[in-house]
């Protein structure tokens, strides 16, 4: 008998049970139906009502109908007669104690899984903002993105940005003592910053920390933009004090020299890039010096900004999207509509430019054209493009007149390579028709199974099925009807093999499926079809 190691508690009467119940949980009651004040459905009714994932065990003396029709309306009950064996009540407690075990298994696999979601909701978060920082323009930013991520944070309403570099990272530390360094500074800023605000916390590929900062009473009432200045000011003014005990924290704790810059006014999100840029620009400020420091952007920020037209402020916000990683990306999905529409977002506005020498505009068109020469040199394609554009051109803006053609070239470069796009794809795919009908033909009295087919093209068989009916319109098994009737009629030809040995010839073993698959497709018997070609020698 299996040895179980259980706490027992001992009542005499329904009212008894019910105290322990109250005072503990209890994960196994064996009861009677019978009991003095409170018999067993009433405990049951009690005991479900506030341990539904309790198991009883009912004993009883009594089979009648009623009792055991009561007790087994609940789903985690056994009834018991007293007068069985009592290695079965013994076997029924074993039967719950596992039952409850495998219970707790599954409930620590599902917070298993919870935390592992969790934590990969943290890394999408994390890779979400870091290329928001970058300016990816086909992230969505709306509130809907931001619950799923779990960032407590406003999409509607602008957020305060703050760089935080670290000056003197160990020099010769290992992958892994370099981000525990790391870490433990992160886990620092989010201490300190967490008791204050909301906010979030990120990593960039330069292990630069950038925190992503809103006012709290923002994030719960809607206020007049009077109101809101007033709580965004404060807050900046509240951050310089946290950045000091920040600062003072790493130094103590790590020997870490943390500088923190600090953008003075908040920014929308969809111009958070442009921050980051700025701040790239600012780090240098700090140049010669390893004393923390908190610095802020607005003067310099200001002084750039006022100094440029509205299109230049705008051609500036796109230079600074250092991700263009789209460009590869929607060329090998071939998502050409949504490439276009991206790519007229990046290039429109060049075409309002009149001066060739806008240094803004050429930055941008070469960023452009950097992605596309990327992509045409990884795929090799120089040579394919020859006979559709000259490709020569698209690093030589001075053989373009005006911006205006210049992007219209971009386009019409972009579209020769979706063009040989679709044409290699066109010739891959006829490639792989050749390849299965040719294998077809050659082994036509082998296992031809659609899973054998699939396997020699390196596909899978309901795809290789259904790309074989959209380029030809017939079904890939009547193509090797087709063959194997074609060739079994050769074989006829010859007169000297038998019929039998012609079925294996074109596949069949089976004389008798031979036969009803040659009367299918010609409505002769092979017998039949064999005398006919006879008769027809004869005259």
């Amino acid at each position: 008998m299996k040895h179980l190691d259980l706490d027992i508690y001992k009542a005499y009467s329904g009212e008894e049970a019910m105290e322990w119940l109250r005072r503990t949980k209890i994960d196994i009651v064996i009861t009677d139906i019978r009991m003095p004040k409170m018999d067993g459905i009433q405990l049951l009714n009690a005991i479900y009502k506030n341990w539904p994932q309790c198991k009883v065990i009912v004993l009883s003396d009594c089979d009648q109908f009623e009792y055991i029709y009561n007790t087994v309306q609940y789903n985690c009950t056994r009834y018991i007669l007293k007068s069985e064996d009592p290695d079965r009540v013994i076997k029924a407690v074993e039967d719950a104690v596992n039952e409850i075990q495998k219970t707790n298994e599954i409930k620590g696999l599902i917070h298993q899984a919870k935390e592992q979601i969790n934590m990969a909701k943290f890394l999408f978060q994390k890779d979400y903002l870091v290329q928001l920082l970058h300016g990816d323009s086909t992230l969505k930013i709306n509130k809907y993105h931001f619950e799923q991520l779990k960032i407590p944070l406003n999409p509607e309403i602008p957020v305060i940005l703050v760089m935080g570099n670290i000056s003197n990272i160990p020099k010769n530390l290992t992958y892994w003592d370099k981000m525990e360094y790391l870490c433990s500074i992160k886990l620092i800023i989010e201490q300190k910053m967490g008791i204050y605000m909301s906010n979030v916390v990120v990593m960039d590929e330069n292990y630069r920390f950038f925190i992503f900062v809103q006012p709290e009473e923002l994030l719960t009432n809607i206020s007049s933009h009077k109101a809101q200045d007033i709580y965004y000011e404060k807050t900046i003014s509240f951050l310089k004090e946290i950045f000091k005990m920040i600062q003072t924290a790493c130094k103590e704790f790590n020997h870490a020299s943390v500088h923190f810059i600090l953008t003075g006014v908040p920014c929308r999100w969809e111009e958070v890039f442009r921050e980051y840029d700025y701040f790239n620009q600012l780090i240098n400020y700090r140049a010669g010096t390893d004393l923390e420091m908190l610095m802020i952007d607005n003067h310099i920020l200001y002084n750039k900004t006022e100094k440029m037209t509205e299109d230049d402020i705008y051609l500036d916000g796109l230079s600074q999207n250092k991700s263009l990683d789209w460009i590869k990306a929607y060329f090998r999905s071939g998502q050409k509509e949504t490439f276009f529409e991206l790519l007229d977002q990046f290039l429109n506005p060049i075409k309002k430019v009149r001066s060739k020498n806008n240094g803004l505009a050429i930055e941008l068109y070469f960023k452009v054209a950097l992605s596309l020469l990327s992509y045409i040199n990884e795929r090799n394609l120089t040579n394919q493009l020859a006979s559709k554009i000259d490709s020569s051109k698209l690093m030589r803006i001075d053989l373009h007149d005006s911006w205006e053609e210049a992007v219209e070239y971009l386009k019409l470069l972009c579209c020769a390579i979706f063009d040989l796009q679709s044409e290699e794809k066109i010739d891959r795919t006829n490639k792989i028709i050749q390849l299965v009908q040719r294998f077809i033909v050659e082994h036509i009295n082998e296992d031809l199974s659609l899973v054998k087919l699939a396997e020699r093209v390196y596909l899978n068989p309901s795809y290789l099925s259904r790309l074989y009916k959209q380029v030809t319109g017939e079904n890939l098994s009547d193509f090797i009807d087709q063959e194997r009737i074609k060739r079994a009629k050769e074989l006829m030809q010859t007169r000297n093999i038998k019929i039998n040995e012609i079925g294996k010839l074109v596949g069949y073993e089976n004389a008798a499926s031979f036969t009803r698959f040659f009367r299918k497709m010609t409505s002769y018997s092979p017998q039949e079809y064999y005398d006919l070609l006879l008769d027809q020698d004869r005259h």
